[in-house]
C-alpha cells in the first residue's frame, strides 16, 4: 500500500460569511437500497450526494455543538421567517463551506448538517472538485490535507466522507479512516495516519448495503501520514 507523508503544517483558516451557504429544499431521509443505486449511477449533483451520505450515515448519527458556525448562521438569517429554522422542529439544512483548500487544480467544500441549533453527524462530509481532472499522488495529498483541515477546525470525526467530482461530473466515493492515537495526543503538532479507500459510487452502495462483501470489491486503498498542528485533546 502505498503511503504518503505530509510534515508540512496546513495554514488553517476560519470561514468567513461569504464562504458560508444553504442548499435548502433537499429532503433527508432513508433512502431504500435501489433508491441509493440509482443516485449512485447518476452523474454528481449536490443533492444526490447528500440524499446517499444521509442514508449512509444516518444509523449513527449524533448531534454536536459548533458554536463559530452559529454564529454565521445568524449572520445568514435576513429575516424573521428565516429564525424559524433554528427551532428544534425544522428540517435538517444542509450547509455548505468553501474551504481554503484550492488551487486552479481544484476546490473542496465542507458540508455540514443542521436541525434547529443542532448539528447532526457521524461523518466529516466534503467535496472536491476537480476543475481540469486529477486522481493518484494529487488526489491522496488533497484528501490527506482535508484530513488535516477537518482536525484543525475542531471537528471529532474520525471518518470522512468525500465525493470526488471530475469535471465531466463523473464521480466517485472517498472513505477515509483517521487513526489518532492517544498515546501520541498532545497540545499540538500531533502525527495523525489514515486510510484512504477510493470507490465507485454503484459499489459503494452495494457494499453498505451488504450486497457485496467489502473484501471482495475493487478499490483503491492508499495510507497517508500527516501532521496536525493544532491540539487533539478534544478527542480524548
Amino acid at each position: 500500500m502505498p503511503v504518503m507523508r505530509i510534515k508540512t503544517l496546513l495554514e488553517y483558516r476560519f470561514p468567513t460569511p461569504d464562504e458560508v451557504y444553504f442548499l435548502d429544499g433537499v429532503l433527508l431521509e432513508p433512502l431504500a437500497p435501489d433508491q441509493m443505486l440509482q443516485l449512485a449511477s447518476f452523474p454528481y449533483r449536490d443533492d444526490h450526494f447528500l440524499r446517499l451520505a444521509y442514508s449512509v450515515s444516518y444509523p449513527s448519527l449524533r448531534c454536536y455543538a459548533d458554536e463559530g458556525y452559529l454564529d454565521i448562521i445568524k449572520q445568514l438569517q435576513q429575516d424573521a421567517s428565516d429564525e424559524t429554522s433554528l427551532v428544534p422542529e425544522a428540517p435538517i439544512r444542509c450547509l455548505f463551506i468553501i474551504t481554503n483548500l484550492k488551487s486552479p487544480l481544484y476546490q473542496v467544500r465542507e458540508i455540514k448538517w443542521l436541525k434547529g441549533t443542532d448539528f447532526l453527524g457521524s461523518y466529516g462530509m466534503y467535496t472536491i472538485h476537480s476543475k481540469l481532472g486529477f486522481s493518484g499522488e494529487l488526489m491522496q495529498r488533497v484528501t490527506t490535507q482535508i484530513v488535516q483541515y477537518s482536525l484543525e477546525s475542531c471537528n471529532t470525526f474520525e471518518r470522512l466522507l468525500i465525493g470526488l467530482i471530475q469535471p465531466d461530473n463523473s464521480w466517485q466515493l472517498v472513505l477515509v479512516n483517521i487513526n489518532i492515537s492517544p498515546s501520541l495526543m498532545k497540545k499540538g503538532n500531533n502525527l495523525v495516519s489514515m486510510k484512504i479507500r477510493v470507490y465507485d459510487p454503484t459499489i459503494f452502495v452495494q457494499m453498505v448495503t451488504g450486497e457485496l462483501n467489502p473484501n471482495d470489491i475493487p478499490c483503491q486503498e492508499l495510507k497517508s501520514i500527516a501532521n496536525v498542528a493544532g491540539s487533539l485533546l478534544h478527542f480524548k
